[in-house]
Formats: C-alpha cells, structure tokens, sequence
C-alpha cells in the first residue's frame, strides 16, 4: 500500500509504519443514518453490513496530511447480521476514532 510514498521529507517523518490491535469507534467513522433497524425488511436485517459502536480493529500506519494533522491506517473486519458475508473494511480515521484500549465500548 505505501510502496510509493516517501516516508520522509527535508528529515522529516511523514509516514510511521505501526503494528498493533486498537478499538475503533465506528459511529464516528460511519454516522448512524437515523433510520430504524426494525423499520427495515427482515432480508436486509439479515444481510446487511452490521456494525457495533466499538469494533476491533488492525492499525499499519500513521500518515501525516498537509494540515499537519495525522490519519490512522486501519483494518476491521466486519460481517452481516446474519454472519454469511465477512469483509476486510480498510479505513483512514482520525486520532480520535481509534484507542488502544481494548476494553473501549464494554
């Protein structure tokens, strides 16, 4: 992913390769649409991409953007309601969206 990325610039680290578990606050991520589960058909209850408010998750890096601010590589997997469908969900979040305590959320 980051093969062609200069990870420093006038000595300056703009790219910190990491490797550690962190939670993920997903609501954050990804705002609720304000539509009610139990308004929707039950195939799409089922089917649908089901997401917690807090999520396990795989940060790689950290990348510095132009404001100065800093976005954190993470992966989650995540599963349909019914648990038939699983993906690999790669996000660019903010500082503020990821924890490394693992106990966040309970």
């Amino acid at each position: 992913m980051f093969e062609d990325w200069k990870p420093i610039f006038h000595g300056n680290r703009t790219l910190h390769m990491v490797n550690r578990p962190v939670m993920v606050n997903t609501i954050r991520a990804f705002p609720p649409s304000g539509i009610k589960r139990n308004q929707q058909p039950l195939w799409i209850r089922a089917a649908g991409l089901r997401l917690e408010m807090w999520m396990p998750g795989y940060q790689t890096a950290w990348l510095l953007r132009e404001d100065s601010t800093w976005l954190a590589a993470v992966t989650v997997e995540a599963a349909s309601s019914n648990g038939l469908s699983r993906m690999m969900l790669q996000l660019w979040l903010l500082p503020e969206d990821i924890t490394t305590d693992m106990n966040a959320g309970r």
